[in-house]
């Protein structure tokens, strides 16, 4: 492949890869990317780096003591991006003290969400030359040194310990957090999109919603996507030849593919101008709100209808097939019928389709 080829071929990638790992409701694909995974296995190795007991949690323990302790140069990577990730993480990870839990004295939040330096504000800790609170608790009572000073006592002293050989760090008051929830976090700050459901509701078919979701995000490779990327094509739409071709022409501005939808969804024919995508799915989440499953069995006809139209767009600009209007909608009822013959009140939701 020459230095052009590979230049064509970037041009071609629509969209980027850090939108196509966002979750299925963040407007994404849900692929995890590499930076996701990574911050998952961080945050499941300081689980169980403290919740259990293994060989590795127990190296981890003795060689580093803390995730949140600071790193050194003498660290490894992998430490290094760990106590990151611990850092960024903070306030999700909250502390229940159990007799052998082990829990730094200094440098974990276990005082209430902060660390017992900052605690005590400031008070030295050199008395306590033990590591871990597990030295510090027999019997389910504290037990001090002869030197440590009252302020100390009275602090550490506060909290409770728990009769239970537990968990003694939780994710988000959860004791026992699943891979997945750790994923699902890294994109906790980012909004929900407002058509995710729309696409990838229960009775979806992914093949289909995956070309919606393209038309969405603007990656269809229509002739203006092209011509944006200095890639010469044919301008004008493959079914009418008297429009410019764009995502919201082919689906519905187009005659062809308005006359299949407004036969399949005779109350569009209300609209007083042609609907986009997004018009179409609210104004179905409104006119269907009555039943899910209704509105799910029209959702899926448009998306079948929505890959069916750039399946034949393609065909007519690549290949010799061509299909009217009609010969089209039957194969799109066709699909759709083989989905939902098994679903329940399959009969009435065909009396009018």
């Amino acid at each position: 492949m020459c230095f052009g080829d590979i230049t064509s071929l970037k041009k071609l990638h629509l969209v980027s890869w850090d939108n196509v790992c966002l979750p299925k409701q963040k407007g994404g694909l849900g692929i995890p990317s590499i930076a996701t995974i990574q911050h998952a296995f961080n945050c499941s190795v300081i689980q169980r780096m403290y919740n259990c007991p293994s060989p590795l949690s127990t190296w981890l323990s003795a060689q580093y003591i803390s995730p949140w302790k600071p790193t050194t140069h003498k660290d490894s990577k992998f430490w290094i991006n760990v106590c990151k990730t611990a850092a960024s993480i903070k306030m999700k990870f909250k502390f229940v003290i159990t007799p052998n839990a082990p829990i730094s004295v200094r440098w974990d939040h276990w005082c209430s969400n902060i660390t017992l330096a900052e605690y005590v504000g400031g008070v030295s800790l050199d008395c306590f030359i033990f590591p871990y609170l597990k030295n510090y608790i027999s019997n389910y009572n504290w037990v001090f040194n002869n030197n440590t000073p009252q302020i100390l006592k009275n602090a550490v002293s506060s909290f409770k310990i728990l009769e239970s050989e537990g968990s003694c760090l939780l994710w988000k008051d959860c004791a026992h957090p699943k891979f997945r929830d750790y994923i699902k976090d890294f994109y906790s700050d980012l909004p929900d999109s407002n058509w995710h459901n729309f696409i990838w509701h229960k009775k979806s078919m992914l093949k289909h919603s995956v070309y919606v979701w393209l038309a969405l995000v603007g990656g269809l490779k229509t002739q203006d996507a092209l011509r944006l990327r200095n890639i010469n094509v044919s301008v004008n739409c493959s079914f009418c030849y008297s429009a410019p071709e764009t995502v919201n022409h082919l689906f519905f501005d187009c005659p062809y593919s308005f006359t299949i939808l407004s036969s399949l969804i005779p109350g569009t024919m209300n609209f007083l101008l042609r609907p986009t995508i997004m018009q179409l799915f609210h104004w179905m989440e409104t006119e269907f709100s009555g039943s899910q499953n209704t509105l799910n069995f029209y959702l899926l006809a448009v998306c079948t209808l929505i890959y069916q139209i750039w399946r034949e767009r393609n065909n007519r600009r690549f290949g010799s097939d061509v299909r009217s209007a009609s010969s089209l909608k039957f194969f799109v009822k066709k699909v759709v019928i083989s989905r939902v013959c098994k679903w329940r009140n399959f009969d009435e939701l065909l009396e009018n389709f």
